[in-house]
């Protein structure tokens, strides 16, 4: 018989909520205003009383004994400001699988002594990770902001020493989980160079867009042309917000510079791939792929 190693992660979020229950004006008290993902139905009057401190995707997610806890007299009516401890406990085997879930509303004691157990900083809700050569600085940085759905990835490469070589370098990320961007004005790519900034969109030439996010792969880039005129500073960066629904996401991030001159059309001449350079960007050809410098690539991981 196969022996299945089990393990139990304790995670803690805490809240600082300040409500009083409000009068229904507009909804029946019995109506079902909101369904969420467990089946747990919501009145417009309870609804609003637990969104003001959780967020959407925390109420999508809630079961039934943690939204009546939550209800309680004791947490929600009282009109003054209450710390709420909610415990997450997720048992999973020994792949790292989750085989169970469930949620605690905990007393204020019991609360405390766990935060001091497990501080927050198990959520790895965000990471930055630099690499530097003598020429450049390259930095991925990702946090979870906005909802804990989004993840803000802002990839930037500060130039140490300025390039004598100046053509289409291409800065480019891969997500390694299924995602999509919020929309389109999500994605901007910035090159500032002597105090002047040049502001990159997706209505540009410049973008590229490979499908497949949605199943993992794919990803997106900007090919800037380094401005020949820049005597002090050169900084590329490249900005996405992208919508997930996993819990772990990693982004990939490259800078890849030319070290000959290359047309916008050349520098897009490629897919995105693991295998690629950086871990992102397969060029075509070999002849395309030695026109850059082959800068070792950087992954970001966050997890809630």
């Amino acid at each position: 018989m196969k022996k299945i190693i089990t393990s139990v992660i304790t995670l803690l979020f805490i809240c600082n909520m300040n409500i009083a229950a409000k009068a229904e004006e507009t909804y029946s008290p019995d109506t079902v205003y909101y369904t969420n993902a467990e089946g747990v139905n919501f009145t417009k009057s309870d609804y609003d009383k637990i969104i003001n401190c959780f967020g959407t995707d925390a109420i999508n997610n809630m079961d039934s004994d943690t939204v009546r806890e939550l209800l309680s007299e004791e947490i929600l009516t009282s009109g003054e400001s209450t710390t709420i401890y909610v415990q997450l406990i997720e048992t999973v085997d020994k792949y790292g699988k989750v085989t169970n879930t469930y949620q605690n509303v905990l007393d204020e004691d019991t609360g405390e002594q766990l935060a001091n157990d497990y501080p927050i900083e198990v959520y790895s809700m965000s990471q930055e990770v630099t690499h530097t050569t003598s020429m450049k600085k390259i930095t991925l940085y990702m946090y979870i902001g906005g909802s804990i759905s989004y993840r803000q990835v802002l990839l930037t490469n500060e130039w140490i020493s300025l390039p004598t070589i100046r053509s289409y370098d291409i800065i480019a990320l891969r997500p390694g989980k299924a995602s999509a961007t919020v929309g389109l004005e999500s994605v901007r790519g910035y090159q500032i160079w002597d105090g002047t900034t040049i502001d990159y969109n997706t209505t540009e030439d410049n973008y590229v867009y490979k499908s497949g996010l949605g199943q993992g792969t794919g990803g997106l880039a900007f090919s800037m042309n380094l401005k020949d005129n820049a005597s002090t500073k050169i900084i590329n960066k490249l900005k996405v917000t992208f919508l997930t629904g996993a819990e772990s996401f990693t982004v990939y991030g490259t800078y890849q510079h030319a070290t000959e001159n290359v047309s916008l059309a050349t520098s897009q001449k490629y897919k995105f791939s693991s295998s690629g350079m950086g871990g992102v960007l397969k060029f075509n050809s070999s002849s395309v792929a030695a026109k850059y410098d082959n800068t070792k690539g950087l992954s970001a991981t966050v997890t809630y």
